[in-house]
């Protein structure tokens, strides 16, 4: 099971280089870039962004991001406020998202997610189209 949360995020992306270059040693943040795109895999992809504007930093999950990822069933961002165009588009094990800050959900963010049973999105103010199509098991939604 893959779970994705913002405290955990660079640990996770440390944890999965070390497993796939089959390494023990511990990647500094400045050398973390060359080491993640050496060993990116169709499914291993960097899907969030933070950027600074106006009112300070913005943390946002980046367009196909998680798309048709196989291993995903649980996602959680505290404090995402804006999810790309198909995000989680085609994630057949994905049940629970969780974006208590996000704002924004762009068109096909969660098309075709057959599984997903939950939805958390408190503060959400703009659902794009076919956000949701194809998401017939939803049983509990908290908008």
């Amino acid at each position: 099971m893959l779970v994705l949360t913002d405290e955990a995020k660079l640990s996770a992306i440390g944890t999965a280089i070390r497993a796939t270059a089959g390494a023990s040693q511990t990647f500094l943040p400045s050398a973390m870039a060359s080491a993640i795109a050496t060993r990116l895999t169709a499914y291993d992809r960097v899907a969030t962004r933070t950027i600074r504007n106006a009112e300070g930093w913005t943390t946002y999950i980046a367009d196909y991001a998680f798309e048709s990822l196989p291993a995903l069933r649980t996602a959680t961002f505290e404090s995402c406020e804006s999810v790309g165009v198909a995000a989680f588009r085609s994630c057949n094990t994905l049940s629970m998202v969780s974006l208590p800050e996000c704002r924004t959900i762009s068109d096909m963010t969660f098309f075709d997610c057959p599984s997903l049973l939950g939805i958390d999105l408190p503060e959400c103010v703009s659902i794009g189209a076919s956000a949701f199509c194809f998401c017939s098991s939803v049983s509990r939604a908290y908008l």
